[in-house]
This record gives structure tokens, C-alpha cells and sequence, in this order.
């Protein structure tokens, strides 16, 4: 049972790196600023960064809860409107327990696992999520439902080799499988008196851990719901996708501070160490002997960010996707948004321009850079 601690806290880092996505060029320059998370408090190194209009305010940040055993590490973050209408979320991931086996149960309960049996992501989203977090709004309306299998498939992919890498510091004494589901619903209701849309995606991971009993074998499940929203005004929501786009396309996760807070967890669960002081120090260890994650980690989070790009398949047309650039400083690639003549960049703002005569340098006391685009 102490075992199974670790292999939810690592569900909750399978499923941190949500979104990717956004639009259309015009003569107005669009601007972007490169926002960061760190972790200073844990492995002090970077843990995501984006792009996000340089005017939209931007919140977020990584906690450890070191009442848990092992500690658990939550990414979230707003990007909000200067207006405050329209928001990208990313809520906090919750773990869920639930098994069939009463002696089980009670041992969960005591424990302080949140028990609740699991669910698809389709009824967390209508049966929790909305009554948890929209109770205040009127006239709620499910416009649309559609279910991300590419999403689910990219979700079990990381979470399976995630417990790989657990595995190797803490052998598994029972068998499991890792399965997963993932969901789009499309809400619209009143807030304030105004008709607001809300995109409200969501991707859930299953531990199913087969455990023997004094009746023999019996399954406990550890299921963690990540949520992902985008919602403005109804009648701007088809304008504010494309700079939503820009956001969740512009994302990338740092695996090697992903791939260390698991390692993290295989290292607390195996040793059972359960003082802070101890905590701390094995942390700071991993930290400095950490190594590069693999390329198979590394290119299962890029494949579970693009899965989430058949969300904008039901918007204008005009919505097309992103455009890769080369970064003149750093020489390193950034998605931006398709159809504007140039993009430009001072090192931590990005400027996008569909007008082919537009210079930032003009009447500027900062130095602009063009981006290559790559073909």
C-alpha cells in the first residue's frame, strides 16, 4: 500500500504538461512575451515556459505540498485579458482513490486519499468539475462533446514510461496498467449577465494496481484528472482562440524537471523516507546527478501537446496553426502564429507583423531581430 504513493504522485507529473495551439495574420502586430515557471524551491531549474500577449496578465507558478509523502509538485497558471473576460487556465491536477476491497478502503481513508470511484473524463467534467468550479453561473449549456482518443493514447504513452523510469529506482511488487481517457466540452452560460463560452479540456490517467487481500486479488485504482480551459465573451471567442492557440502551441515542458521529480518519488517510496530534512536532501542529490531524459520522454511530451490541435478543428478556418522560427539568439526553435509576414524579437518579447514594410527598429530605443522562418 505505501508503494502505491509514489506511483500517484507520479500520475499527477504524467499529466502537468497539457496544451498546444492559434491564428491569422493582419496589419496590426501582434506581441508576445516569453513567460517562465521555475522551481525554486525544489530542483531550481526551469519547469515550462509559453508565449502569451505581452498586455494579458500572466499568473502562475509550481508548489510542493510536503505534507504528503512523497511531496507532491502542482504547475498551474492564468493568462488573463487586460478586461479580465477572457482566460487560459491550467487548474491543479487532483488524485482520486478508490478500490472494491473494504479493508482497502478504510486503510485510503485513514491515509487521507481523496476516495472517489472513477470516472470518465466526460462525467469528472460534467459530474465534478462544473459544479466544483462554475456553481455561481446561469443558464449552463453543453454545446459540444468530443472525445481526444490521439490525447488519451499520448497521456498512457508518458504515463507508461514515466513508471519505467520509476521502476528502475523502485521495482514494482505487483503488476499494473496504465490506462487513460481524455475529453473536450464545449460550455456556454451567463456570468455577470454576459454569455460566455468555455472550452473545457480535460485528460485523465488510471493506476490500476492489482493488490492481494486476505480475499485474494483485488484491484486499486488512483485516477487524476488534469483540466485545461480557454473561455471569453461568446461573441468574441472565435477572435480570442487565435491568441488561446498562441498560448497552449507555444508551451513546452522541461522533461528533465519532470523526469526528476519522479525519480524523486521512486527514491522517497523505496527508502521510505518520510522527514523533510531527508526530503530536501535527496532532492538537491538528484538535482546535481541529474541527467539528460531520454529522447523517447522527450518526444512523448512534444506528441502530447500536437494531440491537442483537433480542439480548433470546429473554429474559423482560418485557423491554421502555427509556423516554426529560429531563434537569431538563442538558435533555438519557437512556434508562432501562421500568416504573418515577419516575426521579430528583442530576446523576450516577440513581435508578429503582416504588414512586408514594418520595421519594430523604427522610432525604438530596443534592438529588434527578424526570426527565420523555417521552410
Amino acid at each position: 500500500m505505501k508503494r502505491l504513493k509514489g506511483f500517484s504522485r507520479v500520475l499527477v507529473l504524467a499529466l502537468v504538461c497539457v496544451p498546444n495551439m492559434l491564428g491569422q495574420g493582419g496589419n496590426q502586430p501582434l506581441v508576445f512575451r516569453k513567460r517562465v515557471i521555475m522551481d525554486p524551491d525544489g530542483f531550481q531549474m526551469e519547469v515550462l515556459h509559453l508565449l502569451a500577449p505581452k498586455d494579458w496578465d500572466f499568473r502562475g507558478g509550481v508548489s510542493w505540498d510536503m505534507r504528503t509523502i512523497p511531496p507532491a509538485p502542482t504547475v498551474t497558471y492564468t493568462v488573463t485579458s487586460p478586461d479580465g473576460r477572457s482566460v487560459a487556465e491550467q487548474f491543479a491536477p487532483e488524485i482520486f482513490s478508490w478500490t472494491n476491497d473494504q479493508l482497502m478502503m478504510q486503510s485510503l481513508t485513514m491515509s487521507g486519499k481523496a476516495i472517489k470511484q472513477p470516472l470518465s473524463a466526460e462525467q469528472f467534467v460534467k459530474t465534478m468539475w462544473i459544479p466544483h468550479h462554475r456553481p455561481g453561473v446561469s443558464g449552463l449549456t453543453v454545446l459540444e462533446t468530443q472525445n481526444l482518443p490521439e490525447l488519451a493514447k499520448q497521456v498512457r504513452t508518458l504515463g507508461q514510461e514515466q513508471m519505467n523510469v520509476f521502476g528502475q529506482i523502485s521495482p514494482f511488487q505487483f503488476p499494473f496498467e496504465i490506462r487513460s481517457d481524455a475529453v473536450r466540452v464545449k460550455l456556454q452560460y451567463q456570468r455577470n449577465g454576459e454569455p460566455v463560452v468555455e472550452e473545457v479540456m480535460v485528460a485523465v490517467s488510471y493506476f490500476v494496481a492489482s493488490m492481494q487481500s486476505m480475499y485474494g486479488t483485488t484491484q486499486e485504482v488512483d485516477w487524476t484528472p488534469s483540466v485545461f480551459t480557454m473561455r471569453a465573451p461568446a461573441g468574441e471567442m472565435n477572435d480570442k482562440i487565435k491568441l488561446f492557440r498562441v498560448i497552449t502551441d507555444s508551451r513546452q515542458d522541461n522533461p528533465n524537471w519532470q523526469t526528476s521529480c519522479t525519480k524523486l518519488s521512486a527514491v522517497i517510496t523505496r527508502d521510505q523516507i518520510n522527514q523533510q530534512n531527508a526530503i530536501f536532501a535527496r532532492m538537491q542529490e538528484i538535482h546535481r546527478t541529474q541527467q539528460e531524459t531520454s529522447d523517447l520522454i522527450v518526444k512523448s511530451y512534444q506528441q502530447q501537446s500536437a494531440a491537442y490541435d483537433h480542439i480548433f478543428e470546429n473554429y474559423d478556418q482560418s485557423i491554421r496553426g502555427v509556423e516554426t522560427y529560429t531563434d537569431p539568439d538563442s538558435h533555438s526553435k519557437v512556434e508562432l502564429p501562421y500568416g504573418y509576414e515577419d516575426a521579430w524579437t528583442n530576446g523576450t518579447d516577440y513581435i508578429m507583423s503582416g504588414n512586408p514594410g514594418y520595421n519594430p527598429n523604427v522610432g525604438s530605443t530596443q534592438t529588434w531581430q527578424r526570426l527565420a522562418r523555417q521552410r
